[in-house]
C-alpha cells in the first residue's frame, strides 16, 4: 500500500475521519483520558435532566462511540443506539450515522452525540436525522462549542489528536 500524499492527509485531518472504527477506537479511548472522562461526566449532567423530560416511544443516539450512551436513563421504552462499526461483543446495531437504516418519521427523540464533530457530511447527517425525526420529535445535539475555551485551544492543539481534529460546529451554524 503507498503512503498517502501530504495534501490528502491534511483534507481528511480537516474533513473529518474517514475510517469510522479508527474514530471510534479513538474516541473511546479520549473518553477513557482524565479530560474525557470529565467532559463526559458534564455532559451527562447537562443532558439528563433534558433527555428524562422527553415523552416518546423511540428514541435513538448516533454519534462516534456505542460505549457511551446518554440515553440509558431516558423513560422511553424503546432505546436504540446505532454504533459506527462491529466488534465483537457489541450489542448494538451497526449503521452509517449519514445513512439511517430507518422509516421516515419513525424517531421521537433523536440525540446526536459528537457525530457532527467527526463527520465529513454534515449537512448529510442533520438531513438524516430530520428525516427520520417524527412531526412535533425533539433533537439534542451535543458537541464541542468552537467558541468555547475548548474551541479556543483548538487552535494550538495538533490537529491529529482526538478530539482536536474534529470540525466544531458553532450554534449559530
Amino acid at each position: 500500500m503507498e503512503p498517502l500524499p501530504e495534501y490528502e492527509i491534511q483534507h481528511r485531518i480537516l474533513n473529518g475521519i474517514s475510517n469510522p472504527e479508527m474514530l471510534a477506537a479513538l474516541m473511546k479511548e479520549w473518553f477513557q483520558t482524565p479530560q474525557g472522562h470529565e467532559v463526559l461526566k458534564a455532559e451527562r449532567a447537562i443532558a439528563s435532566p433534558v433527555i428524562s423530560r422527553l415523552f416518546g416511544y423511540h428514541i435513538l443516539q448516533v454519534g462516534c462511540c456505542e460505549e457511551y450512551s446518554l440515553i440509558e436513563d431516558s423513560p422511553v421504552g424503546h432505546k436504540i443506539m446505532f454504533t459506527p462499526v462491529w466488534r465483537p461483543g457489541t450489542r448494538n446495531a451497526v449503521a452509517n450515522n449519514e445513512e439511517l437504516p430507518l422509516a421516515s418519521d419513525s424517531m421521537d427523540v433523536v440525540v446526536v452525540h459528537h457525530a457532527l464533530d467527526f463527520t465529513s457530511d454534515s449537512h448529510r447527517l442533520l438531513r438524516e436525522a430530520t428525516r427520520i425525526l417524527r412531526p412535533g420529535g425533539q433533537m439534542l445535539i451535543i458537541g464541542f462549542n468552537p467558541y468555547s475555551n475548548w474551541g479556543f485551544w483548538k487552535l494550538f492543539k495538533r490537529k491529529s489528536d482526538i478530539p482536536w481534529r474534529g470540525r466544531f460546529i458553532s450554534k449559530r451554524r
